[in-house]
């Protein structure tokens, strides 16, 4: 991942900054159909006395749901997005950089594969991993905080939630949420939509553009507004580390942290406004250290 001075606006780079989000919604429709034929049919076949009208009411109906079809039906999307924007991603940010160089590309490329070791390998891999951690403690404090003050919202929210809970513990959705996800929508976010949009903005406002994408993408207002903000704190972790490896690892213990954060730290008020503010100076800090340069010591030849 390069840093781009900003070009005037090509047309080209307009519409790459918004064609992945397109792609993704319409990803999600086609998904969403595709459930529901699987599901129709499913029934149809187990229910001979069922006609077409009594099999859709039943499909509409809020309780009615498949968690497994769910699953393979999302974690085939991320590998999807995966391949996809991780093979545009390369042909147009990637190996574009690697051509445009002096060096011969075999060259270049074991010098890129060597830098990606060291950085896995660096010190600041553990700090972004202790950052993924306080950050999911401070947005789950925040919420348990914050949905007293707006009851109706957070009551759809929640609701979202517990359908969820059957789908979200499937292993195919925990291999697509955990596994496959911080990878491929990094590419797809922080990679591809911001790779375009630094080239005709400033680095800020890419920033804050892919995360209200990002946001955008999450579907609902809750998890849209804070998505929104990680994204935007994902793409400044992207941006000042150059290279999305950071954003990876920092997405991905995001999200892992969920399985292992008890939700009894948020149930009292006075512990959840502690452990929140502790969680947030926490990452702070570790968002610092991951990303502080070390100075490089001068040295003097007598």
């Amino acid at each position: 991942m390069t840093r781009c001075k900003n070009q005037p606006a090509k047309l080209k780079d307009i519409i790459g900054s918004f064609t992945p989000f397109l792609i993704a919604v319409l990803a999600q429709y086609v998904l969403n159909f595709i459930d529901v034929a699987i599901l129709f049919f499913k029934n149809m076949r187990s229910d001979e006395k069922s006609n077409s009208e009594n099999t859709i009411g039943k499909i509409l109906q809020m309780d009615y749901n498949q968690p497994m079809n769910q699953a393979y039906l999302v974690l085939a999307q991320h590998i999807v997005f995966l391949i996809c924007f991780g093979v545009w991603y390369y042909r147009i940010f990637y190996r574009g950089n690697i051509v445009s160089t002096d060096e011969s590309f075999e060259d270049n490329t074991k010098g890129r594969m060597k830098n990606i070791f060291s950085c896995v390998c660096s010190i600041r891999t553990p700090f972004l991993l202790l950052a993924g951690v306080a950050i999911q403690i401070m947005v789950d404090g925040i919420l348990n905080l914050v949905s007293p003050l707006f009851p109706d919202t957070f009551a759809t929210y929640y609701e979202l939630v517990s359908k969820a809970v059957g789908v979200n513990r499937a292993v195919p959705m925990m291999i697509a949420t955990f596994v496959i996800a911080p990878f491929g929508e990094e590419l797809f976010f922080r990679g591809v939509i911001m790779g375009y949009a630094k080239r005709y903005m400033p680095p800020a406002f890419a920033i804050l553009f892919q995360g209200v994408l990002f946001g955008l993408y999450h579907g609902n207002i809750v998890q849209g507004i804070y998505a929104c903000i990680l994204g935007c704190l994902l793409g400044f972790v992207a941006y000042k580390a150059n290279t999305l490896l950071a954003s990876m690892i920092l997405h991905f213990s995001i999200n892992l942290s969920v399985l292992f954060i008890p939700s009894v730290w948020f149930e009292e008020t006075v512990r959840c406004g502690i452990i929140t503010a502790g969680a947030l100076v926490l990452t702070v800090l570790f968002v610092w250290l991951a990303m502080r340069k070390k100075e490089e010591k001068k040295i003097t030849e007598k």
